[in-house]
C-alpha cells in the first residue's frame, strides 16, 4: 500500500515531467505559489459556507476539506521539489518540534485535550474583500 509521501513522490515526478521546460528554481517557485492559490481556493469556498460572497457561490464544508487537502498536497509537493531526499525528514522533524511546543505551550492531558487552545487565524465577519473580487459594504 501507498503511503502519503510515496504518492508525493508520484505525483512530484509526473509535475516536474510536465514542468521540464523550467528551470528548477522557477519550478519550485511556482508550486510555493501554488500552496498559496490553493489556500485562496478553501477561504472562498468557507466565504462561500458562510454567504460572505457576492458572487452567489454556494459551499459545503465537504468542499472546503477538499480545497484544504488540495492546500496540503501543494504544500507536501513545495516540499518535495525543494529538497526530494529530504523533504519526509524535514517535514517530520518540523512537525514533531511544532506539536511538541504546542503540547508544552497548550498543557495537554493525558486525554489530548489542551486547557487552552492554540492560536489560530479566525475569520472576521467583518470581511470587506471577497476572492470574485468585489468589496462587501463595512459593517
Amino acid at each position: 500500500m501507498d503511503t502519503l509521501w510515496d504518492n508525493i513522490e508520484k505525483l512530484s515526478a509526473v509535475c516536474r515531467a510536465a514542468g521540464a521546460h523550467l528551470p528548477d528554481e522557477e519550478l519550485k517557485a511556482l508550486q510555493v505559489g501554488k500552496v498559496a492559490e490553493e489556500a485562496g481556493e478553501t477561504m472562498h469556498a468557507l466565504h462561500g459556507l458562510k454567504g460572505l460572497t457576492t458572487c452567489g457561490d454556494d459551499h459545503t464544508w465537504s468542499e472546503v476539506q477538499n480545497d484544504l487537502v488540495g492546500a496540503v498536497i501543494a504544500a507536501l509537493l513545495a516540499m518535495h521539489y525543494i529538497d526530494p531526499t529530504g523533504a519526509r525528514a524535514t517535514f517530520d522533524e518540523i512537525l514533531h518540534r511544532r506539536t511538541r511546543r504546542g503540547r508544552e505551550a497548550g498543557g495537554l492531558t493525558a486525554s489530548g485535550r489542551g486547557r487552552r487552545s492554540l492560536q489560530m487565524s479566525a475569520v472576521d465577519s467583518r470581511v470587506r474583500h471577497t476572492s470574485c473580487g468585489r468589496q462587501l459594504p463595512a459593517g
